[in-house]
């Protein structure tokens, strides 16, 4: 009985493998372009009502990020919202490296900074 169980062990394995093999092997079916570039469409129209939506939101209680309730709503495109979030970012990223300067400024080098 034991030998038995030693063979059905790779026949076990043999199926497996086999079923694997042609599930990733199998021909896809490919989605048309203008498929895709329709649900896209949809996909981007839906993020920008919901976050011109959370925007005025945000702005009209005072909270949010300081990106949003310094810029605010300002209408439909967010033109000014947009420049808020990236000066808002420009500003973050100028912090964070001078922070990584300061703490990287070690005189041994890099290789005593790793340990």
């Amino acid at each position: 009985m034991a030998a038995l169980a030693w063979l059905l062990i790779p026949l076990v394995a043999a199926v497996a493998a086999s079923l694997w093999g042609s599930w990733v092997g199998r021909r896809r079916t490919k989605t048309p372009d203008a498929a895709g570039v329709a649900g896209y469409e949809r996909f981007r129209a839906a993020m920008e009502r919901s976050s011109a939506a959370g925007t005025a939101l945000d702005a009209a209680a005072g909270t949010g990020t300081g990106a949003d309730v310094a810029a605010g709503a300002d209408g439909a495109d967010g033109t000014e919202a947009r420049r808020g979030a990236r000066r808002w970012r420009l500003r973050r990223d100028a912090e964070l490296a001078s922070a990584g300067a300061s703490a990287h400024s070690s005189t041994d080098g890099p290789a005593r900074e790793a340990g």
